[in-house]
């Protein structure tokens, strides 16, 4: 086999070898991994099954837009190879979504290896380097939120596009890059990343506009380097993939106008903070570091990098600018994934009013890992051309002993005052000891050391390593495939445990739910059925037995829903409070649905109430008084449309308790109609007396 094609398989596979427990579906993925990811694409592929393409979903928080969607991810193009699994074998199962998730890695691996190339970076250096940084905790962290994943796999390809925009017989490679990696980083449903991404290409594209050292090195074009030829093309294609997506994207930001997320929220976007303590854990001791942000790559080319680090300090003051820009550039974000205990964060929270709007800010160490697998490189190829430079001083051994003091102190720290993050008490550190239970000796022993001294143990593997390798003899005589191999294994065999069980379930954690011929059937019968109100962390339509849910996951919800909602229900939970009386409790049950009646409409003398109570009343006594009848019609109902046939003697307020949206049209008696909004929240028209045939259909344009 061609040696070029083995190398792109190996990139390719990987993942799945360090991921070998779940690709071999011995565990699944935890989280949210379920709810907010897999039972979307389940939704949407049944029911374009039956030929209907569901833009807007009943079956959630009094009903939602699922085409506006982030998580359900509708337009990202990768993501239909599920459709071809549903297509193939009947129905989409958690593990084929699982395995299409961990591809993303795969994405990852081939834009990383391809853009390390192209800075002209050693082919074997570039390869292991990729695979390295691959293994880092942070990569497959997210792998708990498929979107996530699928929007930080293209940040490489974007640094590939723009690194290709120097180079003059790559440029329409480059221009073709840049606008298909934009476009799947805004459709892959990931809205935070999207901003992380502009950050990244933002500095990468300054750096080589400024830099023109750099471009002379990658490219060798420098005498025919214009600048603003870069920049068109490296722009341009960043505005056709944003003009092509915006009808979607305009979609969901009008929709989140209308929900409790439009407005800035301190204390929303600054919830969780990454402290200097989660920095160092990140760098040494994971389970110190908050998950949200932690970027640890393992004990041995943590060393390496930071012992190459010191040597260039203290020897090459040359190459110490390229080494202090991408200083700033790290530095900068993990002030910024320090949330509201940073000075830069404040600065930027009033300086970029969209960051405003994004919470848990430590995720923004995703914009790290690029530069993290480039930093690899770097340190392989120093320690590989060690001998030939020629350094102020050649006494490597006083950084070496230097080095191996401050880690072991760190570590000394660590083991002897434990500061475990919350992620890790509440939902690593179970998982471990569940595994513990399950494997034979010394395999269960070893788990348990995930808790305190395993990361030192390999910190001391690479004091060993590199001790041995200073001395002249054996870096003079230096195998870099030895070398890369190395530090690969060992990075392969420290992650690969807390990969796998970071965020892992048993297999068979979630009960079987196979897909259900009758999609559009079902939905008709959810429309018949009382409705449910319990707690909700995601889209829960199959746990609900496909039913219809009011409740809705923090704050996920419409600003009218949620204010008339929480006037009567916990939001955790979906009880109603304590403080509701009997007879309120029958009337708000009766208003959503809840009870045998599974009401849906109600037709009043108007259109606007105080509360629930004084609705039912007057829709209790103005439906008798009006002799009021309704006909379903569920052969027009598929959740984007709804056909009713209404009689009454009386003119009158005929509302559908289900969320408005400006994206809702009514049609009475073949002419078009306001819909208004009851409680500020659901849909209600006017009828007049008679017989009315009443059509509402939800437009993905307006």
């Amino acid at each position: 086999m061609n040696k070029k094609i083995l190398i792109y398989l190996i990139l390719i596979f990987f993942p799945f070898f360090l991921l070998l427990p779940h690709t071999l579906n011995f565990l699944t993925m935890g989280n949210d991994f379920e709810l907010l990811y897999y039972s979307y694409k389940k939704y949407i592929f049944e029911s374009i099954s039956e030929g209907v393409f569901p833009l807007w979903s009943p079956s959630e928080g009094a009903g939602f837009p699922i085409v506006f969607n982030p998580f359900a991810q509708i337009f990202y193009i990768p993501s239909w190879i599920n459709f071809f699994f549903f297509k193939l074998f009947g129905e989409l199962t958690r593990y084929q979504f699982l395995l299409y998730t961990i591809f993303g890695i795969s994405i990852f691996n081939i834009g990383q290896f391809l853009w390390l190339k192209e800075l002209k970076i050693n082919y074997f250096i570039s390869f292991y380097s990729t695979l390295i940084i691959s293994c880092s905790l942070k990569l497959n962290e997210i792998l708990r939120f498929t979107n996530a994943i699928h929007t930080a796999c293209w940040f490489p390809w974007l640094l590939l596009g723009i690194t290709l925009a120097t180079k003059k017989t790559k440029k329409k490679t480059g221009f073709f890059i840049l606008f298909f990696s934009t476009f799947n980083i805004l459709t892959a449903g990931y809205p935070y990343y999207i901003f992380f991404a502009f950050l990244l290409s933002g500095f990468y594209f300054i750096f080589i506009l400024l830099n023109k050292n750099f471009i002379q090195k990658i490219s060798k074009n420098i005498k025919n380097f214009n600048r603003l030829y870069f920049s068109l093309l490296c722009i341009t294609p960043v505005i056709v993939a944003f003009s092509l997506s915006f009808p979607w994207l305009f979609g969901i930001f009008k929709t989140l106008f209308y929900m409790s997320r439009a407005n800035s929220n301190w204390d929303f976007a600054t919830e969780h903070t990454f402290t200097f303590i989660d920095i160092l854990g990140s760098l040494f001791f994971p389970p110190a570091s908050s998950t949200e942000g932690r970027f640890y790559i393992g004990g041995v080319i943590t060393f390496a990098i930071l012992l190459m680090i010191i040597i260039k300090i203290f020897n090459l003051r040359k190459e110490n600018k390229f080494f202090f820009i991408f200083s700033i550039y790290f530095v900068t974000v993990l002030s910024l994934s320090m949330g509201k205990d940073s000075v830069i964060f404040n600065f930027f929270w009033e300086l970029f009013p969209a960051a405003q709007y994004i919470r848990t800010w430590p995720r923004i160490t995703i914009i790290l890992i690029p530069f993290l697998g480039l930093l690899i490189a770097i340190t392989i190829n120093f320690f590989k051309n060690l001998g030939t430079l020629k350094l102020v001083n050649n006494n490597y051994f006083k950084y070496f002993y230097l080095l191996c003091f401050v880690i072991t102190f760190i570590h000394i720290y660590f083991l002897f005052n434990p500061q475990y993050d919350w992620y890790w008490v509440t939902w690593h550190k179970k998982r471990f000891y569940e595994a513990s239970n399950l494997l034979f000796f010394p395999l269960n022993k070893i788990l348990l050391f995930y808790e305190s001294i395993i990361y030192f143990f390999f910190s001391i593997l690479a004091f060993l390593f590199f001790f041995i390798f200073l001395k002249k003899k054996y870096h003079n005589k230096f195998n870099i495939n030895f070398f890369c191999f190395f530090i690969l294994f060992f990075t392969f065999l420290e992650l690969f445990l807390f990969n796998n069980l970071q965020w892992a379930l048993p297999k068979g954690f979630y009960p079987n739910e196979s897909s259900v011929l009758g999609f559009k059937n079902n939905l008709i019968n959810s429309f018949k059925k009382p409705r449910l109100s319990n707690e909700v962390k995601g889209f829960k339509y199959f746990r609900d037995q496909r039913r219809q849910n009011i409740n809705f996951p923090e704050d996920w919800s419409f600003s009218g829903h949620l204010k008339i909602y929480s006037n009567y229900f916990v939001l955790d939970n979906g009880n109603f409070k304590n403080s509701i009386d009997e007879q309120t409790k029958n009337n708000v049950s009766y208003f959503y649905g809840l009870d045998s009646s599974a009401r849906r409409f109600f037709f009043t003398e108007f259109k606007d109430f105080e509360s629930i109570n004084t609705f039912i009343e007057n829709s209790i006594s103005y439906e008798k008084n009006s002799n009021f009848k309704i006909n379903y019609l569920n052969k027009y109902y598929d959740g984007n449309n709804l056909k009713i046939i209404v009689d009454t003697q009386k003119g009158g307020w005929l509302s559908f308790i289900d969320n408005w949206h400006p994206n809702w049209k009514v049609i009475i008696n073949n002419k078009p109609h306001r819909i208004y909004m009851l409680f500020n929240a659901y849909k209600v028209v006017y009828i007049t007396p008679g017989t009315s045939i009443v059509e509402f259909k939800f437009q993905i344009f307006e």
